[in-house]
C-alpha cells in the first residue's frame, strides 16, 4: 500500500477513525518524562510550562503533540517522548548520513520505523535518490505525524516517499526489491514492543 499526503500542507486535517483536538490550555507545571530503567538508571526529561496543541487516538495508541519552552514541540505517544524538535536532528542525521555516505551510489532506501518522518527528510537531503520506502504499521501514528508535524511536510509530499504499513520483516522477505541501504529507526528493544524483532539475529 503507497500513501501520498496531497493534503500535507493543510494544518488542521485529521484522518478517518482519528479522534484529534486542538488545545489552548497552558501548563505551568513542568511535563516530566521517565524512560525505561535499566541498569539501576532511568532517564528523565522535565521541560517548563507546556501547551497541548494536538491530541489523537486509535485503538492502540495515545498521541499528543505538546508545545515546550525548553524542547519545541514534542510529540509523546502513549505517554513515552518519541520526538523533540529542537534535538532529534542530532540522532536522525547520525543514522542516515553515515550509511549514505559510506555506499558509492545510493539510488534506494529501506526505512524501518520513523512515524515522524524524520529519517525520510533526512534520506531525501540526497539528490542521488530515486526511491524511499518508509514501513510501519502504525497507519493511525504516521498520519497523525504528517499533518501535524510541519517540519517533515515537504519530506512527506515528495514523490520518491513510499508509505508501506505492514510489518518490517514481512515486507523484506516477501519483497523481490534490493535496496542499496536499510535504515533502523526503532524503538527501544523491548519483548513487549512490535519492534524487538528487528533487534534480533533472526532479523539479519
Amino acid at each position: 500500500m503507497e500513501i501520498r499526503s496531497k493534503n500535507a500542507e493543510l494544518d488542521v486535517l485529521y484522518p478517518e477513525g482519528q479522534n484529534v483536538e486542538e488545545k489552548e490550555q497552558e501548563n505551568d507545571e513542568p511535563f516530566q518524562f521517565k524512560g525505561s530503567k535499566r541498569s539501576g538508571l532511568r532517564p528523565s526529561i522535565k521541560a517548563k510550562r507546556t501547551r497541548v496543541l494536538r491530541e489523537g487516538s486509535s485503538e492502540s495508541k495515545d498521541i499528543r503533540l505538546l508545545e515546550t519552552e525548553s524542547l519545541g514541540k514534542i510529540l509523546v505517544v502513549n505517554g513515552k517522548l518519541l520526538s523533540a524538535e529542537k534535538d532529534e536532528f542530532i540522532l536522525h542525521e547520525c543514522l542516515v548520513h553515515p550509511a549514505l555516505l559510506f555506499h558509492h551510489n545510493p539510488k534506494s532506501v529501506f526505512i524501518m520505523g520513523c512515524a515522524q518522518g524524520s529519517s525520510a527528510r533526512e534520506v531525501l537531503k540526497h539528490r542521488a535518490i530515486k526511491k524511499v520506502v518508509m514501513c510501519i504499521n502504525n497507519k493511525e501514528l504516521v498520519n497523525f505525524c504528517r499533518t501535524n508535524l510541519t517540519k517533515n511536510k515537504e519530506a512527506f509530499r515528495r514523490e520518491e516517499l513510499h508509505l508501506v504499513f505492514k510489518d518490517a520483516i514481512d515486507e523484506l522477505e516477501k519483497s523481490k526489491e534490493k535496496f542499496d541501504v536499510i535504515v533502523g529507526d526503532l524503538a527501544e528493544p523491548l519483548e513487549e514492543d512490535a519492534s524487538f524483532m528487528l533487534y534480533t539475529k533472526y532479523f539479519y
